[in-house]
Order: structure tokens, then sequence, then C-alpha cells
């Protein structure tokens, strides 16, 4: 071979190296890409927004990045913005931004995906304290109130309301750092605390024998549920599930949602769906929580209307039902 030959050899190698490359960047640009906030680094919240992102970049053509936007009010502000296409929020924020209750504004027309674990708000209280009784804590102090967690506030008002606890202080916290280390110091009674099941923090307060929950009689419990928001519901932890917890204690909780935005497309919403429902082995390996992932938690008691991406994928499995149908209806028209 000549050198005149062996140069158009070269270049005609370059040229179809090249080619293959353009090709590549062509397919990758043809990934679809969405943002999905959540919460800060490190929660169950983005562990589970970083599993999910995983899973869908493993199953289907959409390239997801995660956002630690903060907070789930944050990220629903973020979702109505558009500067977010999905996230993972609490039930509380995404009915609140739906249906324009304080701090929104306006109605959006924000969806539900899925719904996965419970996240519950602990009332505890220092064990020195001898806060046996609601009377107890009437002359007390209780961090009852953060900016981010509206919730909270409308808890520690139930039960100044229905407990007749005219006394009791109401303080607030900016989060959970904060009320842990007054709790620890002294300087309040109590606290009322988002957590999951065995949340670390709280798990440690009972094993440094710090706390006890404060046992709210069911009759006065009932009554508190009937002037929270619809999306709380009660969950009773059995006796002993926290070291030195002595008799079954009731609580607040809320689920975790997966939303889209307004402007989410019905087939990238019944992509993910079904990358999501097809896989839920696959993205129970990235935290014990996401196991609750599941349709049946999914389809049970929505405080928001499903988007119809996700209805889509559920009338194919044969699970989308008459009664769902008609609470999907009522969501859509309050």
């Amino acid at each position: 071979m000549n050198i005149f030959k062996f140069k158009q050899s070269v270049l005609l190698v370059i040229v179809i190296l090249l080619s293959g490359c353009d090709n590549g960047i062509k397919q990758q640009d043809e990934r679809s890409v969405a943002r999905l906030g959540t919460s800060s680094v490190g929660s169950t919240f983005y562990i589970i927004a970083n599993g999910f992102s995983n899973l869908i970049q493993n199953h289907a053509a959409v390239n997801i990045t995660v956002e630690p936007i903060g907070g789930s009010y944050a990220n629903i502000f973020s979702l109505q913005a558009g500067k977010i296409d999905y996230a993972i929020t609490n039930s509380g924020a995404a009915y609140d931004g739906r249906y324009g209750v304080p701090p929104f504004k306006a109605h959006s027309d924000i969806s539900l995906i899925a719904q996965g674990q419970a996240s519950y708000r602990f009332v505890l209280v220092r064990r020195d304290r001898e806060i046996q009784s609601l009377e107890d804590l009437d002359d007390k102090i209780l961090i009852g109130r953060r900016p981010a967690l509206p919730e909270l506030s409308e808890i520690s008002s139930s039960l100044v309301e229905v407990a007749n606890l005219t006394d009791l202080k109401i303080v607030s916290t900016k989060n959970t750092k904060e009320s842990l280390r007054h709790i620890k110091s002294g300087t309040v009674d109590g606290m009322i605390i988002p957590g999951g099941t065995r949340v670390p923090a709280v798990v440690q307060l009972f094993r440094d024998e710090l706390v006890d929950p404060l046992y709210i009689p069911d009759d006065i419990f009932d009554t508190m549920k009937a002037k929270v928001p619809e999306y709380m519901f009660t969950h009773t932890f059995p006796s002993g599930h926290f070291e030195g917890q002595q008799k079954p204690f009731s609580v607040f909780a809320l689920n975790t949602y997966l939303v889209a935005a307004p402007h989410a497309s019905d087939k990238d919403v019944y992509l993910l769906t079904k990358s999501l429902f097809e896989n839920l082995e696959e993205f129970g390996t990235f935290h014990n929580e996401a196991k609750k992932w599941t349709l049946g938690n999914t389809l049970t008691d929505p405080k928001i209307p499903f988007h119809s991406g996700a209805v889509r994928y559920f009338k194919e499995q044969g699970v989308w039902t008459e009664e769902l149908e008609s609470i999907q209806n009522k969501l859509l028209n309050l």
C-alpha cells in the first residue's frame, strides 16, 4: 500500500468513528430529560428520589436529574414555577398546592403518580418533667411550629383547643436539628417532630431515656383529628415500639407522594408509572421505605387527583375501579 492509499484508509476510519460518535450523541439527545425535586441531601426522600432516578434510567428512555430543593412546600413552589417536572413531597404540601391553600395563593394542576411510605408527627415530652397527663402539659413549653411544616401548627393548635391548654406555650424552630438541641438541653418540655417508623433521632431519644410519647386519650385524639386537615391520618404505635415505651400511642401521619407538574405529558408519566410498578423489587433495594411504594398503597385514599398518564397504566393493569373513578372525578372538581 502506498502512502496516499494509507492516508485515505486512515481518513476513512476517522470519518466512520466520528459518525458513530455523532449518532451516539444524537441518540443521547433524543432521550427525555426531567428534573425531580426532593428534600435535602441524605434524607429519606432524597435517597428514594435517587433510587427512582436510577430505576427510570435503567428501564426507560428518560434521564432524571435529582435536585435537593428542601422541604415539601419548597418543592411544590418549584413545581408550580416550572423549575422542576416532578417532586417527592408529603401529601399535605401536595394538597395545599393543588387547591390553593396558604401558603399557596392559587389552585395549581399538579397531580399524583404514586404514594409511598408514611411520615409521622411525634409529640414527645421530656421524661424528667413527669408529664403523665394533658393537664401536666398546661404550664409547659412545647416546640409546635415550623415555617416549612405548617401541619405542626395545625396539630399544636388542635391540642391546645381540644384539651383546653390555655397556659401551654407553643414555640417555633427552623429545623429538626434545632428542635433536638432544645429537647436535649432541657430548654423546652416537649416537641412535635417529623420522622419515619424508626427514624434514628427519635430512636436515640428513647434509648437515652430522655423522652416519652405524649399519651393522648383516644377521645381527645379523635376530636383533634376532626380539626386538622383531611390529608392527615392516624397511626398507632404498639407498646414497646420504642425502648421504654410503656403503652400504645397515636400520632398524626402524612403519606409521601410522587407528583407531576402541570406540564408533564401523558406519555412521560405513563412511562414513569409503568417503569416504577413493574420494577418494585429493584426499587426496594435502594431504601427499606421504598418497599412501601406499591400499587395497593398508591390507590388507597388519594388526596389529589391522579395524572391521566398514571390512570392509563392503572386501567391497563385492571386495578382502576369504579370507586377510584368516582374519587378521581370528585378530586378534579374540588
